[in-house]
């Protein structure tokens, strides 16, 4: 392998790597305005205590893993969650992420079921997990999903 071509392997892995932490970045400011504009609580990279992340299935890879952008509120009298879960070095040794929104309680066939049928929705302790598998979802997405968490009662 000539000198060359070593130099050029390595300037692209460096710039891809430069690309990736700005629009890490990008995506951090974008999710920490969309929480203080909506008065919710950017928690960083901390789960609430009370979240069963080792019962949920897609936290079951053996990967390195990372959890960004956990956004913690209240809408309609329903508490959420969502953040970013990103996988290092997934499936087929690629790397992959997917934006998972949260909300207490049993809510698993009346509320996301409805609103997009492409995303997985699973039970974990007392919560109704849903996310679009390996996929980041855009801060408009998020907030049309917590915008319709409100379920109506029937009596």
């Amino acid at each position: 392998m000539s000198p060359k071509l070593i130099y050029v392997v390595i300037a692209f892995m460096l710039c891809s790597s430069v690309v990736n932490i700005l629009l890490s970045r990008k995506r951090e400011r974008r999710i920490r305005r969309y929480a203080l504009n909506n008065g919710f609580s950017f928690c960083d990279d901390v789960l609430p205590g009370d979240f069963p992340l080792a019962q949920c299935d897609f936290s079951t890879s053996n990967w390195a893993t990372k959890i960004r952008g956990v956004v913690t509120g209240k809408r309609e009298d329903h508490n959420f969650l969502f953040f970013d879960w990103i996988v290092e070095c997934g499936r087929n040794g690629r790397s992959y992420a997917q934006t998972v929104i949260a909300i207490p309680g049993n809510h698993r066939n009346s509320w996301v079921t409805r609103l997009d049928c492409s995303l997985t929705t699973e039970q974990a302790d007392n919560w109704t997990v849903c996310y679009r598998r390996d996929f980041i979802l855009p801060a408009d997405e998020i907030d049309s999903l917590i915008s319709s968490l409100y379920v109506p009662r029937v009596f």
